[in-house]
């Protein structure tokens, strides 16, 4: 099939595709990408050295459309694939894709339309989930998404999702031109999982002008044994810990952010920090935990991000006994106040 390129001789977009061990659903992955409406795409699939028959599935479709470029190499995760895929587009607008998830058949024209139309670097689109929901604990979606028609700069818009309460750190939520990826650096940390925690803020701080659509382009499959779904590890403690880290020397190195955008940097580290400490404490390994907090950061940058992270790091007893005196003093606090009104 013939592509429709930019005058530079390059396609529109380029949808990067990580693959591992996904045989029974890469070919739908491809085709919901090859079968859009707007056919000026690339799809960069890298197999990431997958066990199955996931390489042979994606080589057969690449015999039939040229728009299909596949890439292969031993398992490195799904950071260094992305990163790796960055550097091989051609395309205006990078758009990320899981190997099992699909693409709704008008999603590019949407995020063509309102590139184009309002000179965007950033554009956001909320998703919904197929599969095998019922097995989800969750019962509401999280990719759901307000209008924000815009165009705002990449930072105002970080801070009305964060008030609307429907910020996600998912990078396949976004669409991106590549040249603000290039120019700034900005790459996922190799080697870790929830990489996007760190990725997607300072993309969001680095966009001049951006969007966002409730439209749901996106869809993402519920299945046993995707990362999503998987039993929590240490490997997702150390991840967060990452981000937590990476999100910190971020700020540091970048003075020029606004406080209130400051703030929502620290706030995701907050978040991070504590969900980290939980997993740690459901798998019984809160000493291993406060090691490596203690290892990566000083008690200084802890109470930059959560004042009362040094005392539940350091002194998770000494912690737990301040909750439990927090929560009984507000509770007087609260039902005085409910008495007072009365009177």
């Amino acid at each position: 099939m013939a592509v429709k390129e930019l005058g530079s001789g390059r396609p529109i977009f380029s949808v990067i595709v990580p693959a591992y061990n996904v045989e029974e659903y890469v070919a739908e992955t491809i085709r919901s990408v090859l079968c859009q409406s707007e056919s000026s795409v690339e799809v960069i699939v890298i197999d990431d050295g997958s066990t199955d028959s996931t390489l042979s599935v994606i080589s057969d479709l690449a015999s039939t459309d040229s728009r299909l470029r596949v890439f292969t190499g031993e398992n490195r995760g799904l950071s260094s694939t992305r990163n790796q895929g960055i550097l091989l587009a051609t395309g205006r607008y990078v758009l990320f894709l899981d190997g099992d998830d699909k693409l709704k058949q008008n999603a590019l024209e949407v995020c063509l339309c309102s590139h184009t139309e309002s000179g965007l670097d950033l554009f956001c689109y909320a998703a919904t989930e197929f599969g095998q929901i019922e097995s989800r604990s969750l019962a509401h979606n999280r990719y759901c998404k307000p209008d924000i028609p815009g165009p705002l700069s990449g930072q105002q818009l970080m801070l009305e999702l964060a008030s609307s309460k429907s910020y996600t750190s998912s990078a396949c939520l976004y669409s991106v031109d590549r040249e603000l990826l290039l120019n700034h650096r900005l790459r996922f940390d190799d080697g870790y999982i929830h990489e996007d925690e760190a990725f997607t803020p300072k993309v969001l701080a680095c966009s001049a002008r951006s969007a966002v659509t409730g439209c749901p382009l996106y869809m993402r499959r519920i299945r046993p044994g995707s990362i999503t779904m998987s039993d929590k590890t240490y490997a997702n403690v150390l991840g967060y810990l990452q981000a937590v880290d990476s999100l910190g020397m971020w700020v540091r190195s970048h003075t020029e952010l606004s406080p209130p955008v400051e703030s929502f940097f620290r706030r995701r580290q907050r978040t991070l920090l504590r969900t980290a400490r939980k997993i740690a404490l459901n798998l019984c390994m809160e000493k291993t935990y406060t090691s490596d907090v203690s290892r990566r950061f000083s008690c200084l940058e802890l109470s930059r991000i959560d004042i009362f992270a040094p005392l539940y790091v350091h002194h998770p007893k000494i912690y737990q006994r301040f909750r439990l005196l927090w929560h009984v003093v507000s509770g007087a606090v609260l039902s005085s106040s409910g008495r007072r009104k009365e009177d």
